[in-house]
Order: C-alpha cells, then structure tokens, then sequence
C-alpha cells in the first residue's frame, strides 16, 4: 500500500531521472560551469578530482579569453584615437586608453606569475575573482562614454592582482618547487592555447613529465621574477610617490588660481570704479569749462559796462573841480568891492 502513495511514486521518478554530475561528459561539465562566474569555479574546484580537473581548464580558458577581450578593446579604441599624441591626450577617449593600458600592465604581471607554471602543469590560474574583475573592468571602458576615474575603477582589480601574486609566490609557489622535480601526472588538456600579452603561445600537451635539469631553470626563472617584481614594486612606489607630489601640486595651483581668480575680480572692480570716476572727472571739466565761459561773458559784460560808468564819473568831476573853482574865484572878489566902496 505504501508503495501507491504519491510521495512514493515521485521519489521513484526522481530517482529514476536524477543525473549523477560525475557520469555527465567533459565537455557538457564545462559547458555547465561556464554559466558560472570565475570566482564560483575556483571554488567549485574543491568539490573532488574531477571538477578540480574541468574548472581549472575553464579558469585558463578565461585567462585567454581575457586577453583575447582586451585585444580586442584595445584595437576598438586605437582605430577611434587620433595619430598625434597631442590630439590624444585632450581625446574624450584618453581616460579609456589610460584604464586600457592599466589593465594591460596587470595582465602582464598576471602572466609573468602563472604562466610559467601553468606551461609546465603545476597549477592553473587560480585567481578566477581577478578575472570577473577584469571583465567587469573592460566591459565598463567599452560601453561607457565616461567612465570613472582610472584610479576609482582599477582600486579593485590592483588590489586582489596584488594580494593574489603575493599569496601565489608566498603559498603555494614552495609546494610547487618541491613538486617540480616528479613526473607530472598525464592530462587530457589538448593544445589548449594560453596567449600570453607578449603575443606568444603556451602550449600545454597532454603528457608532460618534468626533467630533474630543469630545477635549475626553474630555479633562475624565479630569481628573475622576484628581481622584476622588485624592481616594479620599487618602481610603484616611486610612482605612488609622484602621484602625492603631483596632487601636492594640484592642490597648490588650485589655490594659485583660486588666489588669481580673486586678483582679477578686485582688477575688474577697480577698472569699473576707474572707469566711473573717469567719468566723474570729465563731467567736472565740462562744468568748469562751461563756468569758464560765463566768466568770460560776465568779465565782458562788466568790463562794457564799466566803460560809460567811468566817463560818467570823470565828466562828474570834472564838473565840481569846475564848479569849486569858480566858486573860489567870486568869493575873493568881493573884498575889493568892498573896499572899493569904502
């Protein structure tokens, strides 16, 4: 009877069409696991051998591909840049270049890290954060008219490309000397293609043992890759120190423009108030060559009035000095008439 229920019979059905992940093809695996992000991949290499085997195909797959994507925006962007590097620079697509040639650099330190190991089946590229980063990175530049500051957009991808060597070369890299020297276990990777940023090809065959001489190879090629990631990081530091100082001197241009945007306002005030009082100074002289003018009529008019005024009183006195000296002259007569009569 418990063999009719319906829980029964769609148990009985699950069972019957649940599909076991280990008996699914490798190539239908990775097609599975390129529906997930990078990151989940490297995560999901955890879960047993053989899903360590396919997502380390497909997290070398994507480093490719990463490169072949950056290519790809890289020769978009150049065939809309002018030749000059002048005309270049004041582009709206200058900030684009710039973040470009930012990646590109953190491709190549990328490669420098992994490749080598990657070439000889040691490891495979383990970072897949750092890929979905770069994606996300290269998919903003190409279908964003202004993207953000180059510093902003990258803060990311530097910081996990950065602790992702640091951790490989401190971690794991010991483990993988030691195993340098046994046969390395036979793959089916084919002729998967590594492109590496310097144009070259990894080829990874699919039975690889490595000879005990090439510990000294190996041994050399890490000297020279902590000697060039030395000297890079000597020279980052050189730069983050040139970004101070030049932020230093933005800083102090902007207060030199700040303080020159405020001496030509109180310029332009002071010509307008020149300006004004020019005016001032000219409406001054017209009066006073308007007072001038009627000075010079009034003195005219004065100096035609004081003409007859002065005749007149020159007639005037010569009348009186007529008059008193006629008058003098009869009253000295009169004595002598007098005595006459006596």
């Amino acid at each position: 009877m418990a063999d009719n229920t319906p829980s029964s019979s769609s148990s009985s059905y699950n069972d019957e069409y649940q599909v076991n992940l280990q008996t699914v093809p490798d190539v239908v695996l990775s097609h599975l696991l390129s529906y997930l992000s990078y990151e989940q991949i490297s995560k999901v290499r955890s879960l047993c051998a053989r899903f360590n085997f396919i997502g380390q195909q497909v997290l070398n797959q994507g480093f490719s591909k990463l490169d072949r994507y950056h290519g790809q925006c890289a020769k978009e962007l150049k065939a809309q840049l002018p030749r000059r590097e002048s005309e270049r620079r004041m582009h709206p697509l200058a900030r684009h270049c710039d973040i470009l040639s930012a990646v590109e650099t953190r491709l190549s330190l990328l490669a420098m890290t992994y490749t080598k190991y990657i070439d000889l089946q040691l490891c495979c590229f383990i970072p897949g954060k750092v890929i979905d980063e770069a994606f996300n990175v290269l998919h903003l530049v190409k279908f964003t008219k202004v993207p953000p500051p180059t510093h902003e957009l990258l803060q990311e991808l530097r910081d996990l490309s950065s602790m992702a060597m640091e951790h490989f070369d401190e971690k794991i890299v010991p483990d993988l000397k030691k195993k340098s020297g046994v046969e390395v276990r036979p793959s089916n990777l084919g002729n998967h293609t590594l492109s590496t940023l310097s144009g070259r090809s990894l080829k990874v065959s699919s039975s690889l043992s490595v000879p005990s001489g090439s510990r000294e190879q190996f041994s050399k090629l890490h000297s020279q890759y902590k000697a060039t990631l030395a000297s890079f990081n000597t020279h980052r530091r050189e730069l983050q120190s040139c970004k101070a100082e030049l932020q230093e001197m933005r800083k102090i241009s902007d207060e030199q423009n700040k303080k020159m945007t405020q001496q030509q306002q109180l310029t332009t005030e002071l010509s307008s108030r020149l300006a004004s009082q020019n005016l001032r100074v000219t409406e001054q002289e017209k009066r006073i060559s308007e007072q001038d003018k009627r000075l010079a009529v009034l003195e005219q008019k004065l100096e035609a009035f004081s003409k007859p005024t002065e005749r007149i009183v020159s007639g005037v006195a010569t009348k009186r000095k007529a008059e008193d000296s006629s008058g003098g002259g009869g009253g000295a007569g009169e004595p002598c008439s007098k005595k006459e009569k006596v």
